[in-house]
């Protein structure tokens, strides 16, 4: 039997969601002051100390795998239930979003340009995630057959180094083979987030066990945390003022993501097991305001543009209204049309 969903995994996964849309809402505040100033720190602070959602849903997908004991569906049936619930929802939204750049910018209807945008994920700025976790998804048998038969004392390590490997030979080694191909997809190649996949994937294995864990150190995690906080937003301000060169910044981030996702898991697991029921219907909604949420900010940037609006602080203000009020409840009532349309179809089937 399937274990019942965490109140905890509910609201990481719905502050990942928010915290996505709030990295492209302050990215426009962040490109549009100058590096150095008051306003371009201002900015650029939240927006770095945000960033480790990508890790982080890569994290939480590790952790559901083995939790909810997916890893011991048959390959072909875990495939499919992913092609289902993943790749054909963003095959939609791509559709959607083609059809408004074709609409509003003249893209062309070109097939190879098409497949190329939608294999790389690269028509819209946050959907390199998906095909990033089908990667993971395909190799799924990897998976069940390491984290079931390898300590992860072993494994973590090594996925590490990997990691950090790849990071720098995987560019060198495509432009050996292919030498006119530049290569810039570094972050989304599945090896650049293996070490968070493969602890989410242990700590969905042994939940128990990390759970008492994470509660019985709660202090330790706090103090770590704000260790690694210190350490990363020290970095931060001083390559991001073109003040010094940090060679080794992202090993500084990788360490403050750990952390960070390591003590909101800490907090989460502290409040009320009852999940609101609005934050139950925003849950259940989060793929889909995942995938279309740069729509709202598309249409707030038009209107941002139609006022002539000059303030960076106005222009988020407006972001965040269109970003959040509207994509948060269109996104819930398409989740609600989509389970009265299934229940339909069911009930002409029976």
């Amino acid at each position: 039997m399937p274990r019942e969903r965490k109140t905890e995994i509910s609201y990481l996964n719905i502050l990942l969601c928010l915290f996505v849309i709030f990295i492209h809402i302050i990215s426009f505040a962040v490109s549009g002051f100058e590096a150095g100033t008051l306003s371009y720190n201002l900015a650029m602070f939240p927006w770095r100390m945000v960033s480790f959602v990508v890790q982080g849903f890569i994290l939480l997908s590790g952790v559901k795998l083995f939790l909810t004991k997916k890893d011991e569906m048959k390959y072909g049936k875990y495939l499919v239930s992913r092609i289902k619930g993943v790749i054909l929802p963003y095959i939609f939204s791509f559709v959607i979003y083609y059809i408004f750049y074709f609409v509003v910018y003249d893209y062309p209807l070109d097939i190879a340009f098409i497949l190329k945008h939608l294999v790389l994920g690269s028509l819209v700025c946050h959907f390199y995630f998906i095909p990033l976790l089908f990667q993971f998804d395909l190799l799924f048998p990897l998976w069940k057959k390491v984290i079931n038969g390898t300590s992860p004392l072993i494994v973590i390590p090594f996925t590490l180094m990997l990691s950090m490997i790849m990071e720098v030979s995987l560019p060198s080694m495509i432009s050996n083979i292919f030498p006119n191909v530049s290569f810039v997809y570094n972050d989304r190649v599945f090896t650049t987030y293996l070490v968070y996949w493969v602890i989410g994937c242990y700590i969905g294995k042994y939940y128990g066990e990390f759970e008492n864990i994470v509660k019985k150190n709660f202090r330790a995690i706090c103090v770590v945390f704000g260790i690694s906080f210190v350490i990363f937003a020290h970095n931060t301000y001083l390559a991001y003022n073109n003040l010094k060169y940090v060679p080794y910044m992202n090993h500084i981030h990788s360490l403050y993501v750990v952390w960070v996702i390591v003590l909101l898991y800490a907090l989460f697991m502290r409040l009320p097991k009852k999940l609101p029921a609005f934050l139950q219907k925003v849950d259940k909604a989060s793929f889909d305001i995942y995938l279309y949420h740069m729509l709202f900010v598309f249409l707030s940037n038009f209107v941002i543009e139609k006022l002539s609006v000059q303030s960076q602080f106005l222009g988020f203000i407006i972001r965040c209204i269109f970003a959040y009020i509207l994509t948060i409840p269109c996104c819930i009532l398409f989740g609600y049309i989509k389970k009265r349309l299934r229940t339909t179809h069911d009930k002409k089937n029976t």
